[in-house]
Formats: C-alpha cells, structure tokens, sequence
C-alpha cells in the first residue's frame, strides 16, 4: 500500500474568543480527530509492512548471492565435462562415421528388396510395374488393369504441347494399326482431300441459275431455258439420278424456273414470268424425285414477277419451305419472306413477311439464304443479315444481325452448328451461334466470293467471280486458293452431297469426288481442329502403356 498522509488540523478553540467562537472552533477541530485516528492506525500498519519487506529483500539478496556462487561452481563443472566429452568424441570419430555409412548401406538394400517384392506381389494380381506420371489405375477395353488418362479416347483437348505419347496431334495422317481403338470411332467420318472438278453431261444451253439434291442421289437445277407465251410459259429443270454425273431435261410446264428446294420427299420449283392476266402459276411440285411436276394451283396467291429475281428456296424448321427474293408478290404486297405449306397438295398457302421489323428488304440481283438450327437466315447488299424464325403456322420473329462488314453479301451457308456467309472485297465472316454474331475468317487478298458450301469434316468451298475456288479445312477459320474449278464464269451455286461435290456457273456443272490423298486401306485421318494462337489441339488416341 502507499504511504498514508495527514491532512492539516483546524485551529484549537481558545478561551478568549466569545462564548459563540469559542462553539464553533471547538466543534471543528471535535470533527477531525476521528479521521486522524483513523489515518494513524494506517500509517502504524504501513511502517510495519514496510519494515517486513524490508527484512524480506535483504534475506532474498543473501539467498541470490548463494545461488550465483552455487551457479559459477556448476558452470566450471560443465566446462570440465565438455572438454572431456570433446576428446572422447575425437578419438572415436572415425568409429561413428564409418557406423553411419553402414546404416545407410543397410537402409537402401531394404528399400530395394521391399520394391522388388512390391513389384513380384502386383505382377502376380496382374498390376502394372511402374506407375505413368497424371494417370490412374484402371481397366482397359482389353480387361488389363494399367494405368490410364482421365481422357477418353477420341477427346480432343488444347494444350501447347500433347500430355503424353497416348494423344495425337489433330489435323494428321496415322496407322490404323498403330491406333486400333481410335481408329473404328473416327476413321469413318467425313475427310477432306482433293477435289478435280469435271464437266457433265448437260444438253441445256441455258444458264444454270439454281441446284439442289436430295442427298440420295438425284440431284434438280434449275435453268433459264423457257418457250412460249407469257400466258404459256414452258420451262425446263435439269435432273440427274446417278449423283449428279449425267443430267437431263425435264418439262415444268407453265413455271419459269428459278429456284429449287427439297424437303419431306417433295421437290418444289419457283419462278414466273409476269402476266397481266394474274393466271401465272409460280411454282410446281414433284413426288416422283423430279420425273414429273405438277402446276401448282392457279389460285394460290404467289405472283414471281419477271426473270430478274434472285430466288433462294431453303427448308423452314418444321417442314415447309421459305422462298427468298426480289420481285415476290403476296397480294400485291412486296415480301422477302415467304413460307409453304407442304401438307396442302395444291400449295396455295404461302404467307407473306414484309421487310419490316428487323427484316431487311432483298435487292434485285443479290440475295442468299439459309437455315441453321431453328433460324432461316438471309444476307444482301451492304452487308445486310436478316435472322429470322420463320414456320408454315405464319409466324416469323425477324432481327436486323450486325455482320460487322459492309460489303455485298452474296451467298450464306450452314453445316454442322457453323454459319458462313461470304460477298465482294474478300469477305467471308463465321458465325457459331446459330449466326447471333460473326467474326471475320481470314482470307489473302479481296476475291469476289459468290457462293459458299459447307461439306462435311470441317471442309468449307467457297466459289468466286472468276472460277476460282477457295478450301477452308479448319471449319471456316481460315480460306486458301485450292483447286481451280475449271469455269470460265461465276460460281453461282455449291452442293455438297455425301462424297460430291457439284457447282455450277453459266451454262455448265462441274461435279467432282474427293480423292483422298492417303491409304484409306491402311491410313485414317484426324480432322483438324482450330485452336487459339499458341495452343494446339490432341486428341487422345490410345490408352497409356
């Protein structure tokens, strides 16, 4: 506790002051006593806590001074015990060493036995004997336990360099011997090679304006030849049915033929000529694979006006038809949309869209069109996209696309979840999202491209103003100059069916097979796959050893 103090005392009465002083100063100074009677009994016990730890440190001071002497006398002794434990351990040094290699002899030979033993014991249960870095036990196709990747084989991952000597680069020529398992599941799929493109037979002088197959064999074009009045319109079609080898004309009567299509087992024909009547019938129909086509009813509703109109027949995705083009007539009402119904024999239900609503209005001369996924799509000059949902119940969701270019648009197409669409100044863009958005392929140079078709594998042929045509074989990524198509003219139309390929220009047809350029006997090939710059693309081939 702290040292207690003592407040000063009031004044003592004295006897002469007055009675009333005398009072008053006497009971003041009654007043303090307590208190100072009560610090004094404080101060009394602080003196003698004090006096006691007084006592206590000087006896604390004498036990220290003990032990420092105690501590100094153990210190020495230590001393004296290591000098002697260092010159025991000197003179056997030699001694211990030579222990310890010993024991590190010993403890390797264990290792070694106990491996070797590892070893015997998973060989007898059919284990593999030495563990393949990033795998995992697992059994095989061929019901031997070993050691085997996450991957499965035929996955293709990206990577700058292949994981292990169980994946392949993509885009190469391989043994199928040396890849048993990846061969059946990959061998078979569409492979690019070369293409030389040969005339056919065609009797027609005329141009070939359109071309269509059913992919079975039996191919329909579409020509500009026509006789007779403009109230009696005779046209022809050209057809082939041995793959597009050989052709012959066809009559269609009453129909100036212009655009082709085929869908549910029905060939379907359009064209017209413009009649001041409005007796015209448009279009025709064939159920016998275009041996015979029957008038299209005189009451429908479509007018084709004139020959200048660039028509493109694709597929809706339920089934029916979508006319696209200029100089169409619904009612006297301008269309760029038109849709068929293929349940009604007489096909008098067409339905018109108005290019309105993000539908943009087709030019004369310049249109192209295509269908991906459930989205009819039509591209023109400028570099104009229309992307809309079109069915035979009437209904049509259109929306302007950004192309992202503003060249003309020649020609559209779409194979296996890509979009392509191809114009003037070398332009090709690509789209992966069922044509949402594009982004432009790379191309040398600024070719005039009129036609695009998509074949199969990852192979792309792209036609152009002067005959030539350009090979992409990574799925659009990229075009190169590739095998001349032997036309003197425009490439107007590209058809991929199976193992053929036929375009046409002017009055000709070119038609060619690809000729692999390996043993398809021995050898198989893994299509290419596009990968980012610095990233290459594997495809896991076989199971680890």
């Amino acid at each position: 506790m702290a040292a207690p103090t003592f407040a000063v005392f009031p004044p003592a009465p004295s006897r002469s002051e007055g009675q009333e002083d005398f009072n008053q100063a006497a009971d003041t100074f009654a007043a303090a006593l307590p208190p100072f009677a009560l610090k004094m009994n404080l101060a009394i016990t602080w003196m003698a806590e004090t006096m006691t730890a007084v006592s206590a440190s000087q006896s604390a001071a004498a036990d220290s001074a003990s032990a420092a002497a105690q501590s100094a006398s153990n210190a020495n002794t230590a001393k004296l015990a290591a000098q002697k434990a260092v010159t025991d351990a000197s003179a056997a040094g030699a001694q211990q060493v030579q222990l310890a290699k010993d024991q590190v002899a010993l403890a390797t030979s264990a290792k070694g036995e106990a491996q070797a033993a590892a070893q015997a014991a998973g060989a007898a249960t059919g284990l593999p004997s030495q563990r393949i870095p990033h795998t995992f036990l697992k059994v095989r196709g061929d019901g031997v336990i070993g050691w085997g990747a996450r991957d499965q084989i035929g996955q293709v991952v990206m990577a700058v360099k292949a994981q292990d000597a169980s994946y392949i680069q993509t885009g190469g020529v391989y043994l199928q011997s040396s890849y048993p398992e990846l061969y059946p599941i990959i061998g078979k799929l569409p492979t690019p090679g070369v293409y030389s493109f040969q005339g056919v037979t065609n009797t027609s002088a005329y141009t070939v304006l359109d071309m269509a197959t059913d992919g079975k064999g039996t191919w329909i074009a579409a020509v500009s030849d026509t006789t007779g009045t403009s109230t009696s319109v005779l046209g022809y079609v050209l057809r082939s049915v041995d793959d597009a080898k050989t052709w012959a004309p066809i009559s269609v009567r009453r129909v100036r033929v212009q655009a082709v299509g085929y869908v549910n087992d029905t060939w379907v024909v359009v064209g017209g000529h413009y009649d001041t009547s409005n007796k015209n019938v448009a279009f025709s129909i064939s159920v016998d694979g275009g041996a015979t086509w029957s008038v299209g009813d005189t009451n429908s509703n479509l007018r084709v006006f004139d020959n200048r109109a660039r028509l493109v027949l694709e597929t809706s995705a339920d089934g029916g038809l979508v006319l696209t083009g200029s100089d169409l007539d619904i009612y006297n009402k301008w269309t760029m949309w038109t849709s068929l119904f293929l349940n009604a024999p007489s096909g008098s239900q067409w339905s018109a869209y108005a290019a309105a609503g993000g539908l943009v209005q087709i030019d004369a001369g310049a249109a192209g069109a295509a269908r991906t996924g459930a989205y009819n799509i039509v591209v023109t000059t400028l570099g104009r996209m229309s992307r809309g949902l079109v069915t035979t119940a009437g209904t049509s969701v259109g929306n302007a696309v950004n192309t992202g270019v503003t060249a003309d648009l020649k020609a559209i197409g779409s194979k296996a979840g890509t979009v392509i669409a191809v114009g003037a100044s070398g332009t090709i863009i690509r789209s992966t999202d069922d044509a949402a958005t594009f982004r432009p392929s790379a191309v040398s140079g600024t070719p005039d491209f009129r036609s695009v078709e998509g074949v199969g594998g990852g192979v792309w042929i792209a036609g152009t103003s002067t005959g030539v045509l350009w090979i992409s074989l990574d799925d659009g990524f990229t075009f190169t100059e590739t095998t001349p198509s032997g036309l003197a003219t425009a490439v107007t139309r590209i058809k991929a069916a199976g193992n053929t390929v036929a375009l046409n220009g002017g009055a000709s047809i070119r038609r060619s097979e690809s000729l692999y350029s390996y043993d398809q006997n021995t050898q198989f090939i893994v299509p290419a796959v596009a990968a980012p710059s610095g990233l290459k693309t594997f495809i896991k081939a076989r199971e680890a050893a």
